[in-house]
This record gives structure tokens, C-alpha cells and sequence, in this order.
């Protein structure tokens, strides 16, 4: 008796002693996401990046992205910016520091980023924004609420999610799709089947 097991995990497919199944349980077991998922704001023009609506914007998602039990890290601008801001002003509690504005904000990104290239998290025209967190499961089952909260946040319509857990949430909505309908199809051909052989089509079935 043929059996379909239809999944939207991208990791429940390979085999338990396959190399790609064992790399990512190393992965996890040591507390690193494997599928990188990417959230970009576009400010509008160049040089706007910095605004205080587009940082509160990118704060947003880093606060619900670190409550998800599906992401093991989340990296930002606003992190990056936090972390300059009380490395220099030597304060004892980094989390309670914020940043005061646009001005301030560009400062301290342009001495990040004065000794070479940055983490693109910021293009060099200043106009696009990038949060990217480390999921665990980039399936579709794990990555849809994430996607979705996302969506419900001040702004989130606008925004522009990619990144491999986007493409393995594509890949597992196509293939749970395509499946479902083959196995649609498969039902009523063995049902006809059934009603021209065995005049009956549960007979086909079962």
C-alpha cells in the first residue's frame, strides 16, 4: 500500500544519517540557526535609513523576531548602533540604551562603517535597511507565523522578506500544493477505474 507523507519541513525530507540531516542537527544542537531569513525596509530616498520612524521600524522587528522560539539570532542596524553607542559612552547596561536621533544615528554608523565595507545591513546610499535572523526551520509550518506577524507590524505590507528561509517556505507551499492535487488526481482515476472494472469505486479504492 502506497503511503504520501506530505511535509512542509525542508529538513524532515533528508534522512536521519544523511550528512545534510547531521550538519543540521549539529547546527542546532549548538544553537545556530541554518536558514538565514531577511526582512528589508526601503526608506524612501537616499540618506533616510536613519530616520527615527524607519529605526523604530527596524526595532519592531528585532523585538518579535527574538520572541520567536524559531530564531536563534537577529542581527540590525539598531543593534549594531546600540552596541557602538554603549561601547563608547562605557555605560554597565547596553539594553537600556537608545538612540537619541537621526543625527546620532548616522555618526555612529559612518565610523562603523569608516574602516571598509559593512555588514550589508545598510546600502551604500543609505536608502534600504536590512534585519536578517538565523531560523532553525525554514519549512513552511515554521516560517509562516513568523511571516505573518511580521505582515501585522506597523509598516510590515511594505516590506520585503527573502533570504533561504523565504525560498524554502516557496518550495514547501509548491510542493504541498503540487502533491495535493496529484494525489486528487490519482483518487479519481482509480475511481473510474473502479466504476468501469469493478463497478464499483470504492472496489478501486480499497
Amino acid at each position: 500500500l502506497l503511503t504520501i507523507h506530505i511535509t512542509a519541513s525542508v529538513v524532515e525530507p533528508f534522512a536521519a544519517s544523511t550528512p545534510e540531516r547531521i550538519a543540521l542537527n549539529n547546527l542546532t544542537a549548538e544553537g545556530i540557526g541554518s536558514f538565514p531569513l531577511d526582512i528589508v525596509i526601503d526608506a524612501g530616498h537616499a540618506d533616510a535609513v536613519f530616520g527615527e520612524d524607519i529605526l523604530k521600524q527596524a526595532q519592531g522587528i528585532e523585538d518579535l523576531l527574538k520572541r520567536s522560539p524559531n530564531v536563534s539570532a537577529v542581527i540590525s542596524p539598531v543593534s549594531v548602533l546600540r552596541h557602538l553607542k554603549c561601547r563608547y559612552a562605557g555605560a554597565s547596561d547596553c539594553k537600556s540604551f537608545t538612540i537619541s536621533g537621526t543625527a546620532e544615528a548616522t555618526q555612529l554608523w559612518t565610523i562603523f562603517s569608516g574602516a571598509g565595507d559593512a555588514y550589508p545591513l545598510v546600502d551604500d546610499d543609505r536608502r534600504y535597511l536590512r534585519v536578517r535572523a538565523l531560523l532553525y526551520d525554514g519549512g513552511s509550518a515554521a516560517v509562516d507565523p513568523i511571516v505573518s506577524s511580521l505582515r501585522a507590524l506597523p509598516g510590515g505590507e511594505h516590506w520585503k522578506l527573502g533570504g533561504p528561509a523565504m525560498i524554502g517556505k516557496a518550495v514547501g507551499d509548491g510542493i504541498i500544493a503540487a502533491t495535493k492535487h496529484k494525489v486528487l488526481a490519482i483518487l479519481m482515476i482509480s475511481a473510474l477505474v473502479g466504476l468501469f472494472v469493478f463497478r464499483s469505486w470504492l472496489a478501486a479504492l480499497f
